[in-house]
């Protein structure tokens, strides 16, 4: 719902927002081409006429540190800290470093154990850091997988973890807020919660049946730090009563001291921030990844309910595609009237490390010489065959080929299901 929406690339949204912070402080930190500087010169004056009200609020979807720093300045000069940005109650969650990550399968040998939980690195992570041989060459690998997923197949064990329906947790999502998390139901199957495997394999505790191991850990940290240490024992008589009160309301939201008392100073460098930005080189065509709303990561892909659950843009189930301009497809003869018996235009589109071939479909509004693709499709080390993989592509995309082939986007699931025992059996498109 912008007022004004300015479709870009993505190597160009560094320069956007070295413009928008040139126009309001009129330091240059990046070379910006002067259709960028004209098409951000409204949005900048604008944000100038509110400098150091805190009434305003900037924000960039890029996962660069570079562009995250102007970002940072730009509302640091704006005030929003304290204001807009409460820098006092962060969020936890998504917390992953790639970097760490990808030092960590570059240092992985036949000498070393690797623990995998609640993810699926061999599916998500690049082929260049060849994640599957090296956990295979591990010296011991387990997956806490509740399903034998591209990685877990790779490990020389599967110690399962409890559904989370059917698990005990506790979790701090937000600085002040802690939540308990209790199971709906008993453990369907012979798996375990991950955190109890973890410490029985380390001698602190004996698994016996219907455990109580990781849920007694939890009370225990409960009691501890929260009970004794935070002044639950002034509002309750017992342990117990704290406990129950907490278990009832899912959790805690108690006011916590603030993690900063004193004003903040700039501490970040703009200028190398801004001549990072100066190197970006993008292809004629650009690759744009992003994850749908019901999709996402691709890890619940098994799931029959996402898989229909319609884009809300595109309104396409069932299936990845690539996304371009309506424009630009109807320049290139490309299919736009896209139905039951209208198909697809069928492309493969070469990428930076490897090829994918997609259906496109019409995408108003994007910026022309770009392509979408959602994350989370191409799941297949067990037959799956759920669309293609983004996750395997590089950055920026170099070009763009269209095969002049045809192909159904989106056919209707109905047609692939068969009734089981009084039971509908949903088969994943082929």
């Amino acid at each position: 719902n912008a007022d004004v929406r300015v479709a870009i690339k993505p190597s160009e949204e560094g320069q956007v927002i070295a413009a928008l912070y040139q126009h309001v402080t009129g330091k240059q930190t990046a070379k910006v081409s002067d259709a960028i500087m004209k098409n951000t010169k409204a949005a900048g004056e604008m944000l100038k006429a509110q400098m150091g009200r805190g009434e305003t609020l900037v924000v960039a979807g890029a996962n660069d540190v570079n562009v995250q720093i102007l970002v940072n300045a730009l509302n640091f000069e704006l005030g929003n800290y304290n204001n807009t940005i409460n820098i006092n109650n962060p969020i936890s969650m998504f917390m992953g470093k790639d970097a760490e990550v990808e030092k960590l399968f570059n240092e992985l040998s036949d000498k070393d154990a690797i623990l995998i939980y609640g993810c699926n690195p061999v599916y998500s992570l690049p082929k260049s850091l060849n994640v599957a041989a090296k956990i295979k060459g591990a010296k011991l690998s387990i997956s806490f997988a509740g399903y034998a997923d591209e990685t877990a197949t790779q490990c020389q064990y599967i110690a399962p973890d409890h559904h989370y329906l059917e698990a005990w947790n506790d979790a701090n999502p937000q600085y002040n807020h802690y939540a308990i998390q209790q199971p709906l139901i008993r453990p369907l199957y012979k798996t375990a919660p991950w955190q109890e495997s973890l410490l029985v394999w380390s001698g602190l505790a004996q698994r016996v049946k219907d455990s109580t191991v990781y849920v007694d850990l939890i009370k225990a940290n409960w009691k501890k730090w929260g009970y004794e240490m935070f002044g639950g024992n002034q509002k309750f008589a017992t342990f117990g009563e704290y406990w129950n009160f907490h278990l009832h309301n899912g959790g805690s939201s108690d006011p916590m001291p603030p993690m900063f008392t004193t004003p903040l100073a700039w501490m970040g460098n703009t200028a190398e921030a801004g001549a990072a930005i100066d190197g970006w080189q993008g292809g004629e065509w650009q690759a744009i990844y992003y994850q749908k709303i019901g999709m996402g990561d691709g890890q619940q892909a098994n799931n029959p309910w996402l898989q229909e659950l319609p884009d809300p843009i595109s309104r396409v189930t069932w299936d990845n595609y690539v996304t371009m301009n309506p424009e630009q497809m109807r320049e290139k003869g490309f299919n736009l009237l896209i139905a039951q018996n209208y198909p697809a235009t069928k492309l493969k589109v070469t990428l930076d490390k490897g090829t994918l071939e997609l259906p496109v479909y019409p995408s108003p509004g994007q910026a022309k010489n770009t392509i979408g693709i959602a994350l989370g499709y191409g799941r297949g080390a067990n037959g799956e065959n759920i669309g293609r993989s983004a996750f395997q592509t590089g950055e920026y995309g170099d070009y763009l080929k269209e095969e002049n082939k045809m192909i159904a986007i989106g056919k209707n699931a109905f047609h692939h299901t068969s009734i089981n025992g009084g039971y509908i059996t949903y088969n994943t498109l082929k």
